[in-house]
């Protein structure tokens, strides 16, 4: 459970650290469970569904960008997801009635790519905006190997053009000469492995590139308030039900008047973050 200064420091900033939330054991148990996935790349020569893999990906080399799913697929994720420890930090913010939006491991090992500044929001509007994505250092972060990076009270802004303003496709990402932004006062959600961070859905974040010789594996699972409902609509609503973590599901979504904007058109490289960034024209990193 959070402490009154750590919500009061989330709602004022938009993300939080919260050092050392793992113990040894736990985060072995963890680090073991996805160097085993990224074991089980080897054989793969493209990306697929639940592996999106770096252009220099080889079998012999694995290098997986990013695992998608983690906590429907695997054990030892799934259960930390749903773990009453994690849920007590998320009603905190999130209130009783939780629902999980999704999950990813991003890795980032040396030379891995950068991610550029977006907002969360602009992927899923919903009706309300009590939703957060968990982050878990699976290694020590820092600036050096592509920590990620946050820019304080962006979450009570604007929501920018997400779009190549050329084209007009959606991007994943803002296009800081159409958008230009202050980013002098964005920082790095530093810490060591098995911290936790939490950052709001229309927080401002992006990282660089890996500069160092240290891999930066980085679980995130994102949550909503069960009241929380895609504007976008319910394509499975049974598996939109049993994605209620904890609490109660609703029927009568909660309405917030909000600034929003619609992923689309969908960019020509696709729909995933790390292929439709290729489309933004100016590149901040």
């Amino acid at each position: 459970m959070l402490d009154e200064d750590q919500v009061a420091r989330y709602r004022r900033d938009g993300f939080i650290v919260i050092p050392d939330f793992l113990d040894a054991a736990e985060l072995g148990s963890l680090t073991a469970e996805v160097d085993g996935l990224i074991r089980s790349a080897e054989k793969l020569t493209r990306s697929n569904d639940i592996f999106e893999l770096e252009d220099t990906h080889v079998p012999e080399l694995p290098r997986v960008r990013r695992i998608n799913h983690p906590h429907a697929l695997f054990g030892g994720i799934s259960a930390f997801a749903k773990s009453e420890r994690l849920l007590s930090v998320l009603k905190s913010i999130l209130g009783p009635d939780i629902r999980i939006h999704g999950s990813k491991i991003n890795l980032k090992p040396p030379t891995g790519a950068a991610v550029a500044w977006h907002q969360d929001w602009a992927f899923y509007p919903h009706t309300n905006d009590d939703f957060l994505s968990v982050g878990v250092l699976l290694d020590d972060s820092s600036e050096s190997n592509g920590g990620m990076m946050c820019v304080p009270r962006s979450h009570l802004g604007p929501v920018y053009d997400h779009r190549n303003p050329q084209n007009g496709e959606f991007v994943h990402a803002i296009d800081l000469d159409a958008h230009p932004i202050d980013l002098s006062e964005a920082e790095i959600l530093s810490g060591r492995a098995g911290s936790l961070t939490l950052h709001h859905v229309r927080t401002l974040h992006g990282s660089a590139p890996n500069r160092s010789n240290l891999s930066r594996r980085f679980l995130l699972i994102t949550y909503a308030a069960a009241d929380a409902w895609p504007l976008l609509g319910v394509e499975d609503y049974r598996a939109f039900e049993d994605a209620i973590v904890c609490g109660q599901s609703t029927v009568f979504p909660r309405m917030q008047e909000l600034p929003l904007t619609v992923p689309f058109p969908v960019s020509r490289y696709g729909g995933h973050i790390f292929e439709s960034q290729r489309g933004l024209r100016n590149k901040h990193f």
